[in-house]
């Protein structure tokens, strides 16, 4: 009778851990649940502006991200750029290079008319020919020829660094009959 309830109590023991480890391994506590991304959700519309200062030369890129419409439906993972962009939105884009120029009159967009040669001033660059927007492009590119200490130049948009360059370099010659050699790229992608 001893031998068979010492039997029975080291039977018990020996089940006992096995049967603790069985309820710790389920990790029952009071942690959140993972975060899950939605993966189905659009990026937004972002558009990116290239702005010069004439009197250093020097280039900007603003972007700018521009929220959906509620009933807006995305097409292809993306929304699309709208086809009009308030005035205001390029206004600000300028902004970047009043923050940095000595003289606002040198700041000017990256897209050139012919008449900037002899006038270069805002009013002969283009706002809606500085901008591409990442819906659609990766890149915007720039391509410049040197006149005197001015760099003339206009903007292309690209979905790889070669293609924003050669747009730009292309519009570049056809507008100004010039060979447009000196060319440069950055990414419109969407802030991290």
């Amino acid at each position: 009778m001893i031998r068979s309830l010492v039997g029975a109590v080291a039977g018990l023991l020996l089940a006992m851990p096995a049967c603790q480890a069985a309820a710790l391994s389920f990790g029952i506590d009071d942690a959140p649940p993972p975060i899950v991304l939605d993966t189905t959700k659009p990026r937004l519309c972002t558009i990116g502006w290239l702005v010069a200062d004439t009197a250093t030369n020097d280039l900007f890129l603003a972007r700018m991200q521009v929220a959906p419409a509620l009933n807006e439906k995305p097409a292809g993972g993306s929304l699309p750029c709208p086809t009009e962009v308030p005035p205001r939105m390029a206004a600000r884009a300028l902004d970047v290079c009043l923050a940095r120029a000595t003289d606002a009159k040198t700041c000017v967009f990256g897209d050139m008319t012919r008449g900037f040669l002899d006038r270069p001033d805002v009013r002969n660059s283009a706002e809606n020919g500085s901008r591409c927007a990442s819906d659609l492009y990766r890149y915007i590119g720039i391509a410049c020829w040197r006149s005197g200490d001015i760099n003339v130049c206009n903007v292309g948009c690209g979905r790889t660094d070669l293609e924003a360059r050669g747009t730009a370099q292309g519009r570049c010659e056809s507008k100004h009959q010039k060979s447009c050699t000196i060319t440069g790229s950055s990414e419109i992608l969407a802030p991290q």
